[in-house]
């Protein structure tokens, strides 16, 4: 009978590697990024591509409807969505026209854009982008080997989501037992 709140940063990190499926596992990012607004707790806020893949990801993640920003276009999106330390309400949770209003991207957005690809490389409290995000983009990481990506994945959630979800795309199950 006592309410009770049992959950922590929903900060999901998913990695994949280089025997990854690119294709069906940018649709399945796509569809987990765009559910409900992104405000599900198994949501990706932060997806690592192990080197070998990385151009192949961006052309895949570009066609289940990702936009790949560049570094000022990313920038703005950390200054404009943690604005003063606190989530930008026309960002949360809002449909992806929102989002580009909002940012000033509906112009240069290719037609049929469901959420953002923020390339970054920082992790931890001067990263804000490395944390929970509750809105239609994710963090993109490039990692030089599967270890790498593993290490990048603890560090994601030592900041925030420690107990929480990661995601492999990978076709060798010893990746999985390993993680």
């Amino acid at each position: 009978g006592t309410p009770a709140l049992g959950v922590g940063m929903g900060n999901v990190v998913t990695i994949i590697d280089e025997t990854a499926d690119l294709d069906d596992a940018s649709q399945k990012i796509s569809r987990s990024k765009c559910f409900d607004n992104a405000t599900s707790c198994s949501s990706e806020n932060g997806v690592i591509v192990v080197d070998a893949v990385y151009d192949a990801f961006l052309q895949s993640i570009v066609k289940a409807g990702g936009m790949i920003l560049n570094t000022a276009q990313t920038n703005h999106l950390i200054k404009t969505h943690w604005n003063d330390g606190h989530l930008n309400r026309n960002m949360l949770a809002k449909d992806i026209d929102t989002v580009l209003d909002t940012l000033g991207f509906r112009d240069i957005a290719p037609e049929g854009t469901k959420f953002l690809v923020a390339p970054v490389t920082g992790i931890g409290p001067e990263a804000p982008i490395s944390g929970e995000k509750m809105a239609l983009f994710f963090a993109l990481y490039r990692a030089s080997s599967f270890d790498s990506a593993k290490s990048m994945a603890r560090e994601v959630h030592a900041y925030q989501g420690r107990g929480h979800s990661v995601g492999l795309h990978s076709q060798n199950d010893n990746r999985a037992h390993e993680l």
